[in-house]
């Protein structure tokens, strides 16, 4: 059985913290379960933020 689960972070608002949250939860689920956690930012507004929270080079 797949135990894959979907874990969504809305904010109507920009600047309350939803990518920082986003980021140490799939770090946090990434550490506890020892399994790959996809992280994906949808936010096309702004570019998204995920890339230089966790240090990736684009």
């Amino acid at each position: 059985m797949n135990s894959s689960r979907i874990i969504v972070i809305h904010s109507a608002k920009g600047g309350v913290g939803a990518s920082i949250i986003a980021s140490n939860i799939s770090i946090t689920l990434n550490y506890l379960t020892k399994k790959p956690v996809l992280l994906a930012e949808f936010d096309t507004i702004h570019g998204g933020s995920q890339a230089s929270l966790l240090k990736y080079r684009v």
